[in-house]
Parts: C-alpha cells; structure tokens; sequence
C-alpha cells in the first residue's frame, strides 16, 4: 500500500535535479557527520594508544641512559683514580728534586760565604809574607 502510494506520487510529480541533490546533500551530511564522530573517537584511541607506548618507550629509554651513564661514571671515576696515582708519583719526585735543589742552594750559600772568609785570610797572609819578605 505504500508503494502504492508512493508510485502515485511519483506519477503526479517528476523528480527534478534540484530535489535529487537535496536529497542527497541530507544524505551527504548525515553520513559525513557519522564518520566525523567515528573517527574522532577512534582518533582519540589512538592518540591513548600512542601516549602509553611513548611512555612505555620512554622509560625504557631513560633506563637504558641512566645504565649506561652509570656504567661510565664508574670508568671515569676508575681512569680518575689511576690518574690521580701517577699526578702523585710526579708530585712525588718533584718534591724530591725541589728538596734536592734547596740543599744544594744552602750549600752553595755556605762554600760561597767560607770562601770570602778563606779569601780574607789569604789576602791577609799574602800581605804578611810580603811584609815579611820586605823586612828580610
């Protein structure tokens, strides 16, 4: 009976081009409507989705950073110390040479200051023995 009357007023009405691209424009932005909001939704699942593996990657990232820094820190530290022992041993030996130097600049202080005595006492006795030889 529908059908019936559908017919009917096909046959009294002609479809024209205008009432098509009404029809279908409705139809158009229902449809275009319904995916918006499918894909939204689905979007912001996605979006869910992708947040927790960043997170995830993330943190295993920064794991394996802070691993390997730690790992490096230890070396460093360990090369440091081996370092440090051999700035000690030169430190070390220059302490010895700088001991050695001030020595032997005490002692040329010393043999120089016996030496203006010793050259006192020769003059001395120089001008005596010729004084004395004068008189003989």
């Amino acid at each position: 009976t529908m059908l019936k009357k559908t017919k009917k007023r096909n046959k009294n009405k002609q479809v024209t081009v205008g009432d098509l691209d009404k029809a279908l424009s409705s139809q158009s932005k229902t449809i275009l409507r319904e995916v918006d909001v499918k894909l939204e939704s689905q979007t912001k699942a996605f979006d869910v989705k992708i947040d927790k593996a960043m997170e995830s990657q993330s943190e295993t990232i920064l794991e394996a950073l802070d691993f390997r820094f730690d790992k490096f820190s230890g070396e460093i530290k360990k090369d440091l110390g081996k370092k440090d022992n051999k700035i000690n041993k030169i430190l070390n030996q220059q302490d010895k040479i700088l001991k050695k130097l001030t020595d032997l600049n005490d002692e040329s202080v010393a043999s120089f200051d016996l030496y203006k005595k010793h050259d006192k006492k020769i003059v001395n006795h120089e001008e005596r023995i010729l004084a004395l030889e004068i008189k003989s």
